[in-house]
């Protein structure tokens, strides 16, 4: 199973945080800097994945409903895809 870490404090503005995604999450080159292509990104990963969001809490804080809508996609994703396992914490993992 794969395993990938994102850092909310890394994600300080929508371009910031396209760019974090597509580099930390190895997205596809084509990967278009939005909600939905991030949604189809995540919908699509075929094998065992899971996704933890450290600092969820300065995500929504920082990027207000923009943040709330970046997490939702990620959890809502998860729920789409069975392969596919996202954790939030508010602050940071151990």
């Amino acid at each position: 199973m794969l395993i990938s870490k994102l850092d909310g404090r890394k994600m300080t503005s929508r371009e910031d945080v396209h760019d974090y995604l597509r580099d930390t999450l190895e997205l596809s080159s084509y990967y278009g800097k939005n909600l939905d292509a991030l949604w189809d990104e995540l919908t699509t990963i075929d094998g065992p994945r899971t996704i933890r969001i450290s600092h969820g809490d300065l995500i929504r804080k920082g990027l207000g409903p923009y943040g709330n809508r970046l997490l939702e996609t990620f959890t809502d994703a998860a729920k789409e895809n069975k392969n596919l396992r996202v954790k939030i914490k508010k602050w940071h993992y151990l």
